[in-house]
């Protein structure tokens, strides 16, 4: 059915993909042989995905199962350093 609405790419994830971090709406993606924490801008949910409005480019390796997982980790990581 095409519902006449414009026609635009969007990346979309997992739901369990975006964790929050500090408050802030975050995907882990891997570069460079490590994960690193990045902010996004979640749109619409829809059907077990989060559209996103920024914060990632087509062909970023996004985490998308293991997220809070990972969350876990870096947080106690963090805990460790002068504590």
């Amino acid at each position: 059915i095409d519902a006449g609405g414009d026609k635009r790419d969007v990346i979309s994830l997992p739901d369990a993909a975006v964790v929050l971090m500090q408050g802030e709406p975050t995907v882990f993606v891997y570069e460079q042989g490590a994960y690193e924490a990045r902010q996004v801008e979640p749109g619409e949910r829809i059907g077990g995905r989060t559209e996103l409005k920024s914060g990632l480019k087509a062909g970023d390796q996004v985490v998308v199962s293991g997220a809070y997982a990972l969350k876990a980790r870096k947080l106690k990581s963090q805990l460790g350093h002068g504590h």
